[in-house]
């Protein structure tokens, strides 16, 4: 046996001991809640949005013990809750206010949603917001890239060379097998990403399918074969509507919410105690 001093120094005894101490004093408390049972009540549409979300997490439906060990647990989560309400453990909570402003945000975003917006709204909102939806140019283009430290001592008669085998040929040997050598479909923000702030500034001013005198790029000379360009261009309504209700709906839920702030704001005084002899007041934007 062990001796009862080992005894009254286990972890596991001071644990039996703080948890009997919390639902004493949670009977203290609240003795009403010993007398009385409360009920919890599961429906069948809670049960099919848990099964619904087992199934967008694991890609299947859940068994029948995997579904009880859900309702179980759900079941658990609630009376703890419900238990902690009563102990007062939700007063001064931060992660709780969080939760509580979240969801409270997330009412306004629901009531904007059920709003039917009509296409004459959203054409004016696409009109006085084009630049969020207007698509890059795209360039279809091979390249050849020069590299100048190669060839500084004769950089410009070793142009002529190349220029001169391209417009022979069609071909010429590149100074670099790390950038691609076609462009297909590629955006203006792609191209200068690549080759060179603006670069495809230059490509708007080059022939349609001729090979290009040198284009200075941020890592060298390129000679290029342009075959398509397609311009800046504004989509119709019809073409981006999902994306343009969405942005819509998005800046009325802000403005909303500002709107819910200010006269939330008008309900308080923020006295903000900076130290025990100071303290200012301060207005909530």
């Amino acid at each position: 046996m062990k001796p009862i001093t080992a005894i009254f120094k286990s972890p596991l005894l001071h644990f039996l001991v703080l948890g009997l101490l919390l639902f004493v004093a949670f009977a203290w408390l609240n003795p009403e809640s010993t007398e009385r049972n409360e009920r919890i009540t599961i429906s069948k549409g809670q049960i099919k949005n848990m099964s619904e979300r087992y199934v967008k997490k694991w890609k299947r439906t859940p068994t029948a013990q995997e579904l009880k060990s859900i309702i179980d647990d759900y079941v658990m989560t609630e009376m703890y809750y419900r238990e902690g309400l009563k102990l007062g453990l939700d007063k001064n909570d931060p992660i709780i206010k969080k939760r509580i402003r979240q969801k409270t945000e997330m009412i306004v975003k629901d009531v904007i949603s059920l709003l039917d917006i009509d296409d004459k709204t959203l054409q004016k909102y696409l009109d006085t917001h084009s630049d969020k939806f207007t698509t890059d140019a795209v360039y279809t283009f091979d390249q050849i890239y020069i590299n100048p430290a190669k060839h500084s001592l004769g950089l410009n008669t070793y142009l002529l060379e190349v220029k001169k085998q391209l417009d022979e040929t069609g071909s010429a040997t590149t100074d670099s097998l790390m950038l691609p050598g076609h462009y297909k479909d590629s955006t203006s923000s792609r191209i200068n990403r690549e080759l060179g702030k603006n670069f495809s500034k230059a490509l708007d001013s080059i022939k349609l399918d001729e090979w290009s005198e040198p284009l200075q790029g941020a890592l060298g000379v390129h000679f290029v074969k342009l075959t398509k360009r397609a311009p800046v261009k504004l989509p119709n309504l019809e073409e981006v509507r999902d994306e343009v209700l969405r942005e819509y709906l998005s800046e009325k839920r802000k403005e909303i919410l500002a709107v819910q702030r200010k006269q939330m704001s008008r309900n308080y005084e923020i006295v903000i105690d900076l130290n025990s002899s100071t303290s200012q007041k301060a207005d909530v934007k």
